[in-house]
């Protein structure tokens, strides 16, 4: 819950800042020394990343702005071109940075999420996007575009790899995801006063979802079911368990130990049809620019990711379906 500076605490913080006035100027003072400090900090010398891949990275996030394509998945690092942090990043920060291995394992995850998402980014670049010109760099096609984006990258991860402890430590400050609160319901303090609505809200949703689950399973309607088939139904024995885990912590199975445990554990969905609205598909974009499903294609996407569970990091099986 984000912290609010209530009426009460405002006016006793003021009749105490009246009364006594040596409080005051050490007051002042902390300030001061903490936003000198904050500004230091933010400040710390940041490897000297290649000019021209700064500007070709410049250059894409303008068009990535401007087509309206920037992915949500993971957000930029200030400074820090081909790299992204997520929750789980952010949370792993708490790493030595003087340890090689867990601090070069944290680029590594870094430079995977700036991977997905400048993939997904490229690949939503309107056709009238291209050329992409950056200074000398001119990027002709979306597949240009991918390799000069993936060059800058290994070089910046190479440069991150052999920063000094300064420099590691600044990184590892900026990567924050920023909160997504409303500025204006923040400083007005509304957050606290609407929490327990919003639960209250949030139990009658469950309750009324609970008691259609019950109705539904006393008298199904007619529905759908889409199970994985062929390859992707995996095999009778079960895969190997548990992963191996990094330097980070995080569990980490071999790329076919992942496929077979995604298909291992692949759900079975039972989809109630009361329209079109109930039918899955692969999204993609019309000749209009306009997003449409392509139904006669039901696609189950599936990934790994990871959440931190009793102080431990867990492997997660993540399903997705549109």
């Amino acid at each position: 819950m984000p912290r609010t500076l209530a009426p009460p605490l405002f006016s006793w913080f003021a009749a105490g800042w009246e009364r006594d006035r040596r409080s005051r100027h050490r007051w002042v003072l902390c300030a001061a020394l903490a936003t000198s400090a904050c500004t230091t900090w933010q400040q710390l010398p940041l490897p000297l990343v290649d000019a021209a891949c700064r500007a070709w990275s410049q250059a894409l996030d303008a068009a990535v702005a401007q087509a309206g394509v920037t992915d949500a998945e993971a957000d930029r690092i200030a400074g820090a071109p081909g790299l992204r942090v997520d929750r789980a990043g952010q949370a792993l920060r708490a790493l030595d940075p003087m340890n090689d291995d867990a601090y070069r394992a944290w680029l590594r995850r870094a430079a995977a999420l700036d991977e997905a998402a400048r993939t997904a980014e490229i690949a939503n670049l309107p056709q009238t996007a291209f050329p992409l010109r950056s200074g000398e760099t001119i990027a002709e096609d979306r597949q240009a575009a991918r390799e000069r984006t993936d060059d800058c990258r290994r070089r910046a991860v190479q440069q991150w790899a052999g920063a000094a402890l300064p420099q590691r430590e600044a990184l590892l400050a900026r990567a924050e995801v920023p909160d997504r609160y409303n500025p204006a319901l923040r400083a007005l303090g509304l957050y606290p006063l609407v929490r327990w609505p919003f639960l209250a809200g949030v139990q009658r949703w469950q309750d009324r979802h609970q008691a259609a689950m019950a109705r539904w399973a006393e008298n199904p309607p007619p529905s759908q079911s889409y199970a994985p088939g062929g390859a992707q139904a995996g095999s009778a024995t079960p895969p190997p368990w548990p992963p191996p885990v990094d330097a980070l912590g995080l569990p980490q199975p071999a790329p076919e130990v992942a496929r077979q445990l995604l298909a291992w554990h692949a759900p079975v969905f039972r989809i109630q049809q009361r329209g079109t609205h109930d039918h899955f598909g692969v999204p993609q974009w019309t000749g209009s620019g306009q997003p449409r499903v392509d139904t006669d294609r039901p696609v189950v996407w599936h990934r790994l990711s990871h959440a931190r569970l009793g102080g431990v990091w867990r492997l997660q099986l993540v399903y997705t379906l549109w």
